[in-house]
């Protein structure tokens, strides 16, 4: 199965903006066919070079999160970079329900919360990027509003976590994604995308530090396989408890 993430109302950030807007998928059927004239080409240097329509394989659908989530086809030429494909003609199928605010919000905790010790063992008792992450939950199932001053003070708390935690430290990387839960700055999906890749940037250093050469060693790709488990189990049901 492969997959195109979109802003909501079916804008893209990438390239080809509005490509979709008119053509998204009903509950009648699929959406139409876009087809992209003149030679696929790919930027190696940035996305929004590329001339295409960017697909998402399984693998890698939690790198490119985005408000709206739809399966896809394609039919014709594809080329396929490592993270992505580049499609000629696409068309969007359907649009995954199950993932919505709420949903991204809270896959966003439970991407922090698997690297929260990496911060307790250097930070014992430092309570503010679980505070974060708890209030984060919070947020998402609207037991308090995200402009509460509760939550603006818990985000600053969880900045200031992650301003002081050392550099280039497994630490540092999940106080960032314990703020990154929390952030309501942006868009529940970006939290997602940004804690989701944090998380993972906390395991590599993890990997890398001299502690875990004397014990159980951190596996990125164990991380990334349990990430995309969850956010596929989300999309395609039954959720996960507490979702």
């Amino acid at each position: 199965m492969l997959y195109k993430t979109l802003a909501d109302g079916g804008q893209s950030g990438l390239g080809r903006s509005d490509t979709f807007v008119a053509l998204l998928p009903t509950l009648d059927g699929p959406g139409g066919w876009v087809e992209v004239p003149g030679p696929l080409g790919v930027n190696v240097n940035a996305l929004a070079g590329d001339n295409g329509i960017h697909l998402a394989t399984r693998k890698w659908i939690v790198r490119y999160l985005c408000e709206d989530i739809y399966e896809a086809e394609y039919e014709g030429e594809i080329k396929r970079e490592s993270r992505y494909l580049i499609a000629r003609k696409v068309r969007l199928k359907r649009k995954f329900a199950n993932w919505n605010a709420r949903t991204a919000r809270l896959f966003a905790a439970d991407c922090a919360d698997r690297v929260l010790d990496f911060y307790f063992r250097a930070y014992p008792g430092d309570p503010r990027p679980n505070n974060a992450i708890q209030l984060a939950r919070q947020v998402a199932n609207e037991v308090i509003g995200p402009n509460a001053p509760q939550v603006a003070a818990v985000n600053q708390a969880a900045f200031q976590a992650l301003e002081e935690a050392a550099d280039h430290t497994p630490a540092k990387s999940a106080a960032l994604a314990a703020f990154s839960c929390l952030n309501v700055d942006q868009s529940a999906a970006s939290a997602a995308r940004e804690t989701a890749q944090a998380a993972i940037a906390a395991v590599k250093a993890r990997r890398l530090d001299w502690e875990s050469v004397v014990t159980r060693r951190p596996n990125r790709k164990k991380e990334m396989a349990w990430q995309t488990n969850r956010l596929i189990r989300i999309l395609h049901g039954p959720l996960p408890h507490g979702y």
